[in-house]
């Protein structure tokens, strides 16, 4: 097998995962914890899971270009996600009903899919 450190893709879609334990190779610990061992991750897929919440650890994947989160029901995106590299963000089919102040953390992003959420309103002020 590999490190976790040479990891560069990672598709967990289409899963049960709620922030449970889980084991991928040699990435180890609670989820999202394992996360901070992935320094390589260049593509990270947790589309249609049952996760309520974008974990603070998706941060510390700082070589992360394509993030998808699709599927969802996650609420809120944390103002405090930074992602230097990201270029394409899927957050459709959730349960935003705010348009996610994040994007402006990422410097990088050229496609943003936010389709079927809750919004009412966008603000990109």
């Amino acid at each position: 097998m590999f490190g976790a450190t040479s990891l560069t893709y990672l598709n967990m879609s289409r899963n049960l995962i709620v922030g449970a334990t889980f084991i991928i190779l040699t990435l180890k610990g609670e989820f999202p914890d394992a996360f901070d061992r992935a320094t390589s991750l260049t593509l990270l897929d947790m589309s249609d899971n049952k996760l309520t919440l974008v974990p603070l650890s998706t941060g510390s994947l700082k070589k992360l270009r394509n993030l998808n989160y699709k599927g969802n029901l996650i609420q809120l995106v944390p103002t405090s996600l930074y992602l230097d590299e990201v270029e394409d963000v899927d957050f459709s089919n959730n349960l935003l009903d705010t348009f996610p102040k994040t994007i402006s953390h990422f410097p990088q992003i050229r496609s943003l899919r936010v389709s079927c959420n809750r919004f009412s309103t966008v603000r990109l002020k």
